[in-house]
C-alpha cells in the first residue's frame, strides 16, 4: 500500500520571473492552494430540478513562513515594488509535492498579493511572514 503524502513531502519556492532568483524558504509552516470555483444554479419553468453551471475563478493561495534569512524582507520589498509599478518583475509560486510515484509541481504564475505582514507575537514566538493572494491561472507539471 502506498504511503499518504505528508507536509514533509511538500516544498514551496517563490521565484522572480524576471531574474529567475529563487526565494527558497525551508521554514514554511503551512501552504494552501485553492482552485476557486463558482457554481450557479438556475430554475426554469417546466423543469423539476435546477440547472447548474460552474466557472473557474482563478487560484487563491496562502502560506505562513518563519524565516532564518533577511531575504524574506527583500521579497516583501520586491512585491511592493511590483505593485507600485517600480519593477516590471512578476512573482510565481511553485509548490512541489513528492508523491511515492513521482513529483508534481503546481505553478502559480504572475501572483498578486494581499496585505504583507511581519508578525512578532511575543518574545518566545517565531516571527511570521504570512503571504496570501491569487493568480489567474496555474500549471501542473512533472518535476
Amino acid at each position: 500500500m502506498a504511503r499518504k503524502l505528508k507536509g514533509s513531502n511538500v516544498s514551496v519556492n517563490i521565484v522572480s520571473a524576471l531574474t529567475g532568483l529563487r526565494y527558497e524558504f525551508t521554514d514554511i509552516k503551512d501552504c494552501t492552494v485553492t482552485f476557486a470555483r463558482d457554481v450557479q444554479s438556475e430554475g426554469y419553468l417546466g423543469q423539476d430540478t435546477e440547472q447548474k453551471d460552474d466557472d473557474f475563478k482563478g487560484v487563491d493561495f496562502s502560506l505562513t513562513a518563519h524565516s532564518r534569512q533577511a531575504r524574506m524582507l527583500e521579497l516583501l520589498d520586491l512585491i511592493n515594488q511590483i505593485t507600485r509599478g517600480i519593477s516590471a518583475d512578476t512573482i510565481q509560486i511553485v509548490m512541489s509535492l513528492r508523491f511515492p510515484d513521482g513529483v508534481k509541481r503546481i505553478i502559480l504564475p504572475d501572483c498578486k498579493f494581499g496585505n504583507l505582514e511581519v508578525g512578532a507575537g511575543g518574545k518566545a514566538e517565531y516571527v511570521t511572514f504570512p503571504l496570501e493572494g491569487s493568480a489567474d491561472d496555474y500549471r501542473i507539471l512533472n518535476a
